[in-house]
């Protein structure tokens, strides 16, 4: 921008037979020399000119050149005609140019710019100049005395030192968004957007937030903070939190974004349901059983709580002394336990399952089943199977000579045998004898007595399983017979005697 003095000045320019005083009037007016054409031969027109306030075009801001007949003719309408420039790279504001008018004129026109009043002072009220803009001022008047007369123009303007400040009205908003529903243990994802949506820059932006007892931040504390920074006008960042779901129920994660200036935006609470499956084990089965039988059980899993039991699964031991048969539902048996894989189970949902075994030893043992799911505490079910034997008694009975002289002694070996897989209790031999014999002797696992042809052994209170029993008789035959010796076998367990009979030849 050029550089002029701000003091007004005073010039005056000699036109010929007409002269015109121009005069910028400030509180110390200066007479300055004035860059002024030369007055034109005869009657032609006259040009002068003035550069404002320094009289230099060079140093000046504002230059007025006025342009006036050089003669009149007495009571003829005539033109003259004024042009402002803005000398500067500036702009000008309130320039008002005011002519003095002699008091034989009168004014015919100059359109609506122009403004005569009483005094004969003629107003232009130019307004704004832009840099290097110039604008062109016309008065037609008539002059009603003959002689000789002058115009004096007065310019004023104002030279402003404009700064150019931006109001701004920078406004935070926080958006937050999450799952509905998560399950408890599952990691959970609050995601938030601090924008601004107001105009200028929002600076030292910071995000804080609190996570409720339900729901922990992964470092286990209970809030977080996050450096946001400087947000231009319109900008708008992500940023992801990352939870831990601790307890069951519906909680409320609140957050606030902050800014210099009490800049602050809170975001609608994030609600987030936390559920839990909770798994329920029944068992049911064969609690007495014979050994040799088959052991059936039924499992039922069912998920009683309000979440997704994931990665559901079933382990059933295999007890001692028995041994694996057959599952249902695709279990498989590995390393001494049927194993199956449920998957997902929804709230409400239940999965039946069956397995069978096969005792290998009597006896009474426990057999334990265990469900898991992930987020879910494990549950467990027992059962007690009892498996009993039955004994299997069988009784015989041989001669140890055949045939036997008449005279001469016959040994009898009468065995029991249990055969069964439990004890024969309560198990009494009775022998009858040969019409043609004597009774000599008896040995064996309990004492014996002799009534008639009937010997009975005193009982014994039990044969173990796979245990056997045996007796001896001997008898001295007294004459030649086809003779039979009988043997009957009770027990607690027999329903009616068993009964056994050996062939022996006596002769002479």
């Amino acid at each position: 921008m050029k550089a002029f003095p701000t003091l007004g000045l005073l010039a005056v320019a000699s036109l010929g037979a007409t002269s015109c005083v121009i005069t910028h009037e400030t509180r110390r007016p200066h007479r300055h020399a004035v860059e002024a054409s030369a007055p034109a031969a005869g009657a032609g027109a006259v040009t002068s000119a003035m550069a404002y306030p320094t009289g230099s075009r060079a140093t000046s801001a504002l230059l007025v050149e006025k342009t006036t007949p050089g003669e009149i003719r007495l009571n003829r309408p005539f033109d003259y005609v004024v042009r402002v420039t803005n000398l500067t790279e500036e702009t000008l504001n309130r320039v008002v140019l005011l002519d003095a008018l002699p008091p034989s004129f009168e004014v015919k026109g100059g359109g609506d710019e122009v403004k005569v009043g009483e005094d004969k002072v003629a107003e232009w009220n130019v307004g704004v100049l832009d840099p290097w803009e110039s604008r062109e001022l016309k008065l037609e008047a008539v002059a009603t005395e003959a002689g000789s007369f002058e115009t004096c123009s007065t310019v004023t303007y104002d030279l402003a030192l404009c700064v150019d400040t931006r109001v701004i009205d920078p406004k935070l908003t926080l958006t937050g968004a999450g799952p509905a529903e998560v399950i408890r243990n599952d990691r959970v994802l609050l995601t938030y957007t601090v924008e601004n949506a107001g105009t200028g820059t929002a600076r030292d932006v910071v995000l804080r937030g609190n996570f409720p007892d339900g729901l922990k931040g992964e470092d286990g504390g209970s809030t977080f903070e996050l450096h946001v920074g400087d947000l231009a006008e319109g900008a708008a960042r992500d940023f992801t939190v990352a939870a831990r779901a601790a307890e069951r129920g519906e909680h409320k994660a609140a957050a606030t974004a902050y800014g210099a200036d009490e800049l602050a935006s809170e975001a609608t609470e994030l609600t987030v349901a936390v559920r839990e499956p909770e798994l329920k084990i029944e068992r049911t089965g064969t609690s007495e059983t014979f050994l040799g039988r088959r052991i059936e059980y039924e499992l039922v899993v069912t998920n009683v709580g309000d979440g997704v039991a994931r990665d559901a699964f079933v382990e059933d031991r295999v007890p001692p002394r028995t041994r694996f048969h057959s599952a249902t539902e695709g279990g498989v048996f590995v390393d001494g336990r049927v194993r199956w894989r449920i998957g997902e189970l929804e709230p409400g949902g239940k999965r039946t399952l069956g397995v069978v075994l096969e005792a290998t030893e009597v006896g009474g043992f426990d057999a334990t089943a265990r469900a898991t799911a992930r987020s879910a505490n494990p549950v467990e079910a027992g059962f007690h199977t009892k498996v009993m034997g039955r004994p299997a008694v069988t009784v015989e009975v041989v001669d140890l000579n055949d045939p036997v002289e008449v005279g001469a002694e016959a040994v009898y070996v009468v065995s029991v045998i249990n055969q069964g897989t439990a004890a024969a209790t309560s198990v009494e031999v009775t022998c009858t004898l040969p019409d043609n014999v004597t009774f000599v002797a008896s040995s064996g696992p309990s004492e014996s007595s002799l009534v008639g042809k009937t010997l009975s052994f005193e009982g014994i209170a039990s044969i173990a399983a796979g245990d056997e029993a045996t007796w001896r008789v001997t008898v001295r035959g007294e004459s030649p017979a086809d003779a039979r010796f009988k043997v009957s076998l009770t027990t607690g367990q027999l329903s009616s005697p068993l009964e056994e009979t050996e062939a022996t030849n006596f002769y002479e």
